[in-house]
């Protein structure tokens, strides 16, 4: 029962309409860092994956053939050509992590932000902590 109030921690102060804003406002703001985490951690595990491919790629023969998969299907293609789609994907996969973690970054600050001043205001009456 730890999201349950002590008597001692509920406060007489009325919530306002810019308080409610803000604490709407940081609602939203968790949402969204919530998604930039789950985005962030598939990206991570495509991006292992593509170095993964790239690790076996240097083990095959220069002049060979290798599989590379397009959709659900295979395609034979040259060593060099499947190298070159796996770095331009990586490159990408890293460019939008990068970016991802960039509004993460401002997700947060602004949460952080809010945090202070309704606990400012607030107290221990408000709960503005994730559920682990």
């Amino acid at each position: 029962m730890s999201g349950m109030l002590k008597k001692e921690d509920e406060s007489e102060k009325a919530v306002t309409l810019e308080d409610q804003k803000k604490i709407n406002q940081f609602s939203r703001l968790l949402n969204e860092k919530l998604e930039l985490q789950s985005f962030l951690s598939v990206r991570k595990e495509l991006l292992q994956l593509y170095e993964d491919a790239s690790d076996e790629l240097t083990l095959a023969e220069d002049d060979e053939k290798v599989q590379f998969a397009v959709g659900d299907a295979f395609i034979l293609t040259a060593k060099d050509e499947a190298e070159e789609t796996v770095e331009q994907c990586k490159t990408e996969i890293v460019r939008t992590m990068e970016e991802s973690q960039k509004e993460y970054d401002k997700r947060v600050e602004s949460m952080t932000k809010l945090k202070t001043e309704l606990y400012g205001k607030f107290g221990n009456s408000i709960n503005l902590e994730e559920e682990a």
